[in-house]
Protein backbone atom coordinates (compact mmCIF):
# COMPACT_ATOMS: atom_id res chain seq x y z
CA UNK A 1 0.00 0.00 0.00
CA UNK A 2 1.50 3.45 -0.89
CA UNK A 3 1.47 5.68 2.34
CA UNK A 4 2.11 9.91 1.35
CA UNK A 5 5.60 11.37 2.63
CA UNK A 6 4.73 12.55 6.03
CA UNK A 7 5.43 16.81 6.00
CA UNK A 8 8.46 15.98 8.70
CA UNK A 9 10.35 14.38 5.61
CA UNK A 10 9.74 16.78 3.45
CA UNK A 11 10.83 19.99 5.61
CA UNK A 12 14.16 19.62 4.46
CA UNK A 13 13.73 18.89 0.89
CA UNK A 14 13.96 22.88 -0.05
CA UNK A 15 17.30 23.32 2.07
CA UNK A 16 19.00 20.22 0.26
CA UNK A 17 17.30 21.21 -3.62
CA UNK A 18 19.33 25.08 -2.64
CA UNK A 19 22.59 23.55 -1.45
CA UNK A 20 22.48 21.02 -4.31
CA UNK A 21 21.70 24.05 -7.03
CA UNK A 22 24.63 26.03 -5.00
CA UNK A 23 27.07 23.85 -5.19
CA UNK A 24 26.57 22.97 -9.09
CA UNK A 25 26.94 26.73 -9.69
CA UNK A 26 29.97 26.69 -7.98
CA UNK A 27 31.23 23.62 -9.79
CA UNK A 28 30.62 25.57 -12.97
CA UNK A 29 31.68 28.54 -11.98
CA UNK A 30 34.98 27.17 -11.02
CA UNK A 31 35.06 25.27 -14.46
CA UNK A 32 33.88 28.54 -15.71
CA UNK A 33 37.67 30.16 -14.74
CA UNK A 34 39.97 27.62 -16.10
CA UNK A 35 39.79 28.83 -19.74
CA UNK A 36 37.65 29.79 -22.57
CA UNK A 37 36.28 26.96 -25.29
CA UNK A 38 38.75 26.65 -27.57
CA UNK A 39 38.20 27.81 -31.42
CA UNK A 40 38.19 25.23 -34.14
CA UNK A 41 40.18 26.93 -36.75
CA UNK A 42 39.98 23.94 -40.06
CA UNK A 43 35.89 23.67 -39.82
CA UNK A 44 35.36 26.88 -42.35
CA UNK A 45 36.50 28.80 -44.37
CA UNK A 46 35.44 31.87 -42.57
CA UNK A 47 33.93 32.07 -38.78
CA UNK A 48 33.29 34.72 -36.45
CA UNK A 49 34.97 34.77 -33.17
CA UNK A 50 32.56 36.60 -30.08
CA UNK A 51 29.96 34.77 -27.96
CA UNK A 52 30.82 32.10 -25.70
CA UNK A 53 34.45 31.80 -26.94
CA UNK A 54 35.13 35.04 -26.09
CA UNK A 55 36.38 36.40 -22.24
CA UNK A 56 37.09 40.05 -21.60
CA UNK A 57 39.10 41.48 -18.77
CA UNK A 58 38.56 45.26 -18.00
CA UNK A 59 41.87 47.32 -16.85
CA UNK A 60 40.60 50.66 -15.38
CA UNK A 61 44.31 51.77 -15.08
CA UNK A 62 45.31 51.42 -18.98
CA UNK A 63 48.75 49.73 -17.26
CA UNK A 64 47.90 46.05 -17.31
CA UNK A 65 50.49 43.82 -19.39
CA UNK A 66 49.96 40.44 -20.93
CA UNK A 67 52.23 38.84 -17.99
CA UNK A 68 49.67 40.68 -15.61
CA UNK A 69 46.39 39.85 -16.97
CA UNK A 70 47.94 36.14 -17.16
CA UNK A 71 47.90 35.33 -13.80
CA UNK A 72 45.43 33.47 -11.78
CA UNK A 73 43.94 35.86 -9.99
CA UNK A 74 43.24 37.90 -12.79
CA UNK A 75 38.82 38.61 -13.27
CA UNK A 76 37.75 37.20 -16.45
CA UNK A 77 34.33 37.06 -17.91
CA UNK A 78 32.50 36.60 -20.55
CA UNK A 79 32.64 39.27 -23.74
CA UNK A 80 28.70 39.08 -24.35
CA UNK A 81 27.59 39.07 -27.93
CA UNK A 82 28.80 37.85 -31.18
CA UNK A 83 30.61 41.05 -31.37
CA UNK A 84 31.67 42.62 -27.94
CA UNK A 85 30.71 45.65 -27.91
CA UNK A 86 31.65 47.84 -24.71
CA UNK A 87 30.16 51.68 -25.92
CA UNK A 88 32.70 54.80 -24.77
CA UNK A 89 35.34 53.70 -22.34
CA UNK A 90 38.49 55.43 -21.15
CA UNK A 91 39.55 52.02 -19.82
CA UNK A 92 41.80 49.16 -21.79
CA UNK A 93 39.48 46.27 -22.40
CA UNK A 94 41.38 42.96 -22.92
CA UNK A 95 39.79 39.48 -24.70
CA UNK A 96 41.01 36.45 -24.20
CA UNK A 97 39.94 33.61 -26.84
CA UNK A 98 41.59 30.44 -28.00
CA UNK A 99 42.48 28.67 -31.80
CA UNK A 100 42.53 24.92 -31.54
CA UNK A 101 43.95 22.78 -34.43
CA UNK A 102 42.88 19.02 -33.74
CA UNK A 103 44.05 17.98 -37.03
CA UNK A 104 47.04 16.22 -37.66
CA UNK A 105 48.32 18.95 -40.31
CA UNK A 106 49.90 22.08 -39.53
CA UNK A 107 47.25 24.88 -40.34
CA UNK A 108 47.73 28.47 -41.93
CA UNK A 109 44.74 30.89 -40.42
CA UNK A 110 44.27 34.46 -40.59
CA UNK A 111 43.00 36.45 -37.11
CA UNK A 112 41.02 39.49 -38.83
CA UNK A 113 39.79 42.74 -36.42
CA UNK A 114 37.14 44.38 -38.72
CA UNK A 115 36.49 47.47 -36.39
CA UNK A 116 39.68 50.21 -37.98
CA UNK A 117 39.15 52.99 -36.49
CA UNK A 118 39.88 51.90 -32.89
CA UNK A 119 43.25 53.93 -31.63
CA UNK A 120 45.13 51.30 -30.32
CA UNK A 121 44.90 46.97 -31.01
CA UNK A 122 47.32 45.04 -29.41
CA UNK A 123 47.43 40.72 -30.22
CA UNK A 124 49.38 38.70 -28.26
CA UNK A 125 49.62 34.90 -29.06
CA UNK A 126 50.62 32.36 -26.38
CA UNK A 127 51.82 29.28 -27.52
CA UNK A 128 51.82 26.25 -25.14
CA UNK A 129 50.18 27.84 -22.03
CA UNK A 130 50.42 24.81 -19.72
CA UNK A 131 54.38 25.06 -20.44
CA UNK A 132 54.90 28.38 -19.12
CA UNK A 133 54.07 30.37 -22.21
CA UNK A 134 55.71 30.70 -25.44
CA UNK A 135 54.29 34.51 -26.39
CA UNK A 136 55.40 35.65 -29.85
CA UNK A 137 56.08 38.97 -30.79
CA UNK A 138 53.03 41.13 -30.10
CA UNK A 139 51.31 42.38 -33.49
CA UNK A 140 49.84 45.96 -33.46
CA UNK A 141 47.53 47.98 -34.71
CA UNK A 142 45.15 50.81 -34.66
CA UNK A 143 44.81 54.68 -35.43
CA UNK A 144 47.44 55.63 -33.63
CA UNK A 145 50.29 53.77 -34.88
CA UNK A 146 51.71 53.80 -38.59
CA UNK A 147 50.09 51.16 -40.99
CA UNK A 148 53.02 49.90 -42.49
CA UNK A 149 53.79 47.82 -39.08
CA UNK A 150 51.25 45.66 -39.81
CA UNK A 151 52.20 42.12 -41.28
CA UNK A 152 49.64 42.49 -43.93
CA UNK A 153 48.73 44.83 -46.37
CA UNK A 154 45.26 44.93 -45.76
CA UNK A 155 42.56 47.70 -44.51
CA UNK A 156 41.51 45.74 -41.36
CA UNK A 157 44.39 44.42 -38.85
CA UNK A 158 45.05 40.73 -40.16
CA UNK A 159 47.02 38.69 -38.22
CA UNK A 160 48.76 35.55 -40.07
CA UNK A 161 48.99 32.39 -37.67
CA UNK A 162 50.35 28.86 -38.40
CA UNK A 163 49.18 26.14 -36.06
CA UNK A 164 51.08 23.01 -35.44
CA UNK A 165 48.91 19.72 -35.67
CA UNK A 166 47.18 18.98 -32.53
CA UNK A 167 48.06 22.82 -31.46
CA UNK A 168 46.30 25.52 -29.14
CA UNK A 169 47.53 29.22 -29.44
CA UNK A 170 45.43 31.30 -26.71
CA UNK A 171 45.11 34.94 -28.05
CA UNK A 172 44.99 37.84 -26.01
CA UNK A 173 43.39 40.81 -27.81
CA UNK A 174 44.23 44.62 -25.64
CA UNK A 175 41.80 47.55 -27.48
CA UNK A 176 41.59 51.03 -26.58
CA UNK A 177 40.37 54.03 -28.06
CA UNK A 178 38.06 57.21 -27.27
CA UNK A 179 35.54 56.01 -29.98
CA UNK A 180 33.05 53.00 -29.59
CA UNK A 181 35.17 49.91 -28.05
CA UNK A 182 34.20 46.71 -29.76
CA UNK A 183 35.83 43.90 -31.03
CA UNK A 184 34.49 41.87 -34.27
CA UNK A 185 36.75 39.47 -34.46
CA UNK A 186 36.99 36.97 -38.10
CA UNK A 187 39.06 33.62 -38.26
CA UNK A 188 40.01 32.69 -42.29
CA UNK A 189 41.87 30.01 -43.70
CA UNK A 190 44.58 31.83 -44.68
CA UNK A 191 43.96 30.61 -48.63
CA UNK A 192 40.32 31.58 -48.41
CA UNK A 193 41.42 34.94 -46.86
CA UNK A 194 43.83 35.65 -49.95
CA UNK A 195 41.35 34.26 -52.32
CA UNK A 196 38.54 36.37 -51.07
CA UNK A 197 40.99 39.57 -50.58
CA UNK A 198 41.16 40.49 -54.48
CA UNK A 199 36.85 40.50 -54.89
CA UNK A 200 36.79 42.54 -51.67
CA UNK A 201 38.81 44.84 -52.82
CA UNK A 202 37.11 45.16 -56.56
CA UNK A 203 33.98 46.25 -54.71
CA UNK A 204 35.39 48.38 -52.61
CA UNK A 205 36.95 50.03 -55.44
CA UNK A 206 33.19 50.31 -57.47
CA UNK A 207 32.13 52.09 -54.58
CA UNK A 208 34.49 54.68 -54.30
CA UNK A 209 34.53 55.17 -57.64
CA UNK A 210 30.49 55.51 -58.00
CA UNK A 211 30.74 58.43 -54.77
CA UNK A 212 33.56 60.27 -56.43
CA UNK A 213 31.54 59.78 -60.04
CA UNK A 214 28.38 61.57 -58.01
CA UNK A 215 30.61 64.38 -56.65
CA UNK A 216 32.71 65.08 -59.79
CA UNK A 217 29.03 64.70 -61.85
CA UNK A 218 27.24 67.39 -59.08
CA UNK A 219 30.68 70.12 -59.18
CA UNK A 220 30.11 69.75 -63.00
CA UNK A 221 26.14 70.61 -63.03
CA UNK A 222 26.82 72.83 -60.56
CA UNK A 223 29.23 74.95 -62.71
CA UNK A 224 27.14 74.63 -66.05
CA UNK A 225 23.60 76.01 -63.96
CA UNK A 226 25.02 77.69 -60.47
CA UNK A 227 22.90 75.51 -58.80
CA UNK A 228 23.70 75.45 -55.05
CA UNK A 229 21.94 72.43 -54.18
CA UNK A 230 24.33 70.71 -56.82
CA UNK A 231 27.65 71.68 -54.88
CA UNK A 232 26.14 70.42 -51.45
CA UNK A 233 24.73 67.17 -52.58
CA UNK A 234 28.85 66.85 -54.48
CA UNK A 235 29.97 68.26 -50.91
CA UNK A 236 28.10 65.62 -48.64
CA UNK A 237 29.03 62.66 -50.83
CA UNK A 238 32.37 63.43 -50.50
CA UNK A 239 32.34 63.64 -46.85
CA UNK A 240 30.22 60.37 -46.69
CA UNK A 241 32.54 58.72 -48.70
CA UNK A 242 35.77 59.86 -46.79
CA UNK A 243 33.86 59.04 -43.44
CA UNK A 244 33.14 55.24 -45.04
CA UNK A 245 36.97 55.02 -45.73
CA UNK A 246 37.58 55.82 -42.37
CA UNK A 247 35.31 52.73 -41.07
CA UNK A 248 36.65 50.60 -43.21
CA UNK A 249 39.89 51.39 -42.73
CA UNK A 250 41.06 52.62 -46.40
CA UNK A 251 41.77 55.91 -45.88
CA UNK A 252 44.57 54.96 -43.17
CA UNK A 253 46.01 52.45 -45.62
CA UNK A 254 46.16 54.52 -48.84
CA UNK A 255 46.19 57.78 -47.93
CA UNK A 256 47.38 58.51 -44.26
CA UNK A 257 49.45 55.47 -43.76
CA UNK A 258 52.08 57.76 -42.23
CA UNK A 259 50.59 60.04 -40.23
CA UNK A 260 48.52 58.61 -37.01
CA UNK A 261 47.42 61.88 -35.57
CA UNK A 262 45.96 62.35 -38.81
CA UNK A 263 43.78 58.53 -39.27
CA UNK A 264 42.78 59.46 -35.39
CA UNK A 265 41.31 62.61 -35.98
CA UNK A 266 39.80 61.97 -39.42
CA UNK A 267 36.89 59.92 -37.93
CA UNK A 268 35.12 62.88 -35.78
CA UNK A 269 36.42 65.54 -38.37
CA UNK A 270 34.35 63.34 -41.03
CA UNK A 271 31.34 62.74 -38.77
CA UNK A 272 30.85 65.93 -38.30
CA UNK A 273 31.59 67.39 -42.13
CA UNK A 274 29.13 64.74 -43.13
CA UNK A 275 26.49 65.34 -41.07
CA UNK A 276 26.55 68.78 -41.73
CA UNK A 277 26.94 69.19 -45.33
CA UNK A 278 23.67 66.44 -45.59
CA UNK A 279 22.13 69.12 -43.39
CA UNK A 280 23.69 72.09 -45.83
CA UNK A 281 21.84 70.35 -49.02
CA UNK A 282 18.52 69.42 -47.11
CA UNK A 283 17.85 72.93 -46.61
CA UNK A 284 19.03 74.24 -49.92
CA UNK A 285 17.10 70.95 -52.04
CA UNK A 286 13.60 71.27 -49.71
CA UNK A 287 13.92 75.17 -49.35
CA UNK A 288 13.10 74.05 -45.47
CA UNK A 289 13.62 77.80 -44.67
CA UNK A 290 10.49 78.57 -46.94
CA UNK A 291 8.41 75.71 -46.17
CA UNK A 292 9.04 75.04 -42.61
CA UNK A 293 10.25 77.79 -40.35
CA UNK A 294 10.35 75.52 -37.38
CA UNK A 295 12.93 73.07 -39.22
CA UNK A 296 14.82 75.67 -40.28
CA UNK A 297 15.27 76.86 -36.35
CA UNK A 298 16.52 73.68 -35.91
CA UNK A 299 18.79 72.89 -38.55
CA UNK A 300 20.11 76.07 -37.84
CA UNK A 301 21.05 75.05 -33.53
CA UNK A 302 22.06 71.46 -35.19
CA UNK A 303 24.78 72.63 -37.37
CA UNK A 304 25.91 75.44 -35.75
CA UNK A 305 26.95 73.05 -33.02
CA UNK A 306 27.84 70.78 -35.70
CA UNK A 307 30.17 73.50 -36.83
CA UNK A 308 31.97 74.46 -33.60
CA UNK A 309 32.75 71.02 -32.64
CA UNK A 310 34.26 70.15 -36.06
CA UNK A 311 36.54 73.17 -35.60
CA UNK A 312 37.05 72.36 -31.78
CA UNK A 313 37.92 68.52 -32.75
CA UNK A 314 41.77 69.23 -33.27
CA UNK A 315 42.07 70.62 -29.45
CA UNK A 316 39.34 69.29 -27.58
CA UNK A 317 39.72 65.73 -26.03
CA UNK A 318 38.77 63.19 -28.98
CA UNK A 319 35.92 60.84 -27.32
CA UNK A 320 33.76 64.27 -26.20
CA UNK A 321 34.29 65.32 -30.00
CA UNK A 322 32.57 61.61 -31.33
CA UNK A 323 30.38 61.97 -28.28
CA UNK A 324 28.93 65.12 -29.53
CA UNK A 325 29.31 64.41 -33.10
CA UNK A 326 27.08 61.15 -32.44
CA UNK A 327 24.38 62.27 -30.50
CA UNK A 328 23.79 65.18 -33.16
CA UNK A 329 23.29 62.38 -35.74
CA UNK A 330 20.26 60.91 -34.02
CA UNK A 331 17.92 63.83 -34.10
CA UNK A 332 19.54 65.33 -37.35
CA UNK A 333 18.53 61.81 -39.24
CA UNK A 334 14.99 61.39 -37.10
Amino acid sequence: MFLPPSGRSLRGLPVAVATLGLLFICLLGGRAQAAPPPVPCCEVDTRQVGGADVWELVDQSGQLSIDDVRQRDATWRNGGGDVPTKGYSTAAHWFWFALDNSTQAAQDVVLEHCWPAMEYVDVHLVRSLDSGGDRDRPIQGGTRRPFAERPFEYHHLAVPLRLAPGETIDVYVRIQGSGPLQLPMRLHRQDAFHQATPRSNLLWGAYFGFMLLIVFYNLVIYGARRALSHLYLARFSGALAGLQATCSGHLHQHLLPASPWAATYAFPLLLNATVLTGIAFIVQFLDVRAHSPRFWRFFQICGGLLALNFVATPFAPLMASIGIGNALVVPVCI
